[in-house]
């Protein structure tokens, strides 16, 4: 069975072959985050009743993130709960994993096969 750590170690891989950085961060912690000038491109992804209310957190950095001018990319889905990651539940959040390839290929971090 693929899990989500492998799929995102996976990712983080190729997009460091290509000498890029991405901002990846669990919701804990997310209040302490610093935006330096070098901050890798963020994307951000929760449910809106998500049950430990990580999505008004996730609006903030994303807010955050586009003060500093730093390349973001938000998605907040009605239903998933809290780490819907890659089971599959027949909501919309299912596919969370097929947006984060999406901004991966279109931010040029990793090659488009």
């Amino acid at each position: 069975m693929i899990r989500l750590a492998t799929v995102l170690i996976g990712l983080l891989a190729m997009a460091a072959e290509a000498g890029e950085r991405i901002a990846l961060y669990s919701g804990a912690g997310f209040h302490a985050l610093s935006i330096d000038e070098d901050a890798p491109p963020m994307f951000l992804v929760a449910a809106t009743d998500d049950q430990l209310g990580l999505a008004p957190e996730s609006i903030r950095i994303y807010e955050r993130w586009l003060q500093a001018g730093k390349p973001v990319e938000l998605h907040l889905y009605a239903q998933g709960g809290h780490g819907f990651g890659m089971r599959s539940q027949n909501l919309p959040s299912d596919s969370w994993i097929d947006r984060f390839g999406d901004w991966l290929s279109a931010s040029g971090l990793i090659d488009p096969r």
